[in-house]
């Protein structure tokens, strides 16, 4: 089981680098987890991880420029 990605392996599934990653590596063959937020979409505010869990904290683009903020 995969316990790190290289940036090699994100360009052959994303070559035009359109996603931020983030993962949590397996344990043995359980868990382990990939999350891929597309970026002219969404503003990645930051990742945070647990063993079963990633939080991705993300602002919709279209909204925070045309909203009344």
């Amino acid at each position: 089981m995969k316990k790190s990605y290289t940036e090699k392996f994100f360009r052959k599934i994303d070559n035009a680098n359109e996603f931020s990653w983030h993962w949590t590596p397996s344990n043995g063959k359980s868990g382990g987890m990939l999350s891929g937020i597309k970026n002219d979409r969404f503003e990645v505010e930051n990742f945070d991880s647990g063993e079963y869990m990633i939080i991705a904290n993300v602002f919709d683009k279209s909204l925070k420029n045309n909203g009344p903020w």
